[in-house]
C-alpha cells in the first residue's frame, strides 16, 4: 500500500468532518423556516 495508515486515518477523520459539517448545514437549513424555496 502506498499511502500509510496514519495518512489513512487522518483522511478518514477529515471525510468524517466534513460529512458531519454538511450534514449539519443541511439539517439548519431544512430547520430554517425563512429560506427562499
Amino acid at each position: 500500500m502506498a499511502v500509510s495508515f496514519s495518512q489513512l486515518a487522518v483522511l478518514r477523520g477529515l471525510k468524517t468532518r466534513f460529512a458531519t459539517a454538511a450534514d449539519l448545514m443541511l439539517e439548519l437549513w431544512l430547520k430554517d423556516d425563512r429560506k427562499p424555496i
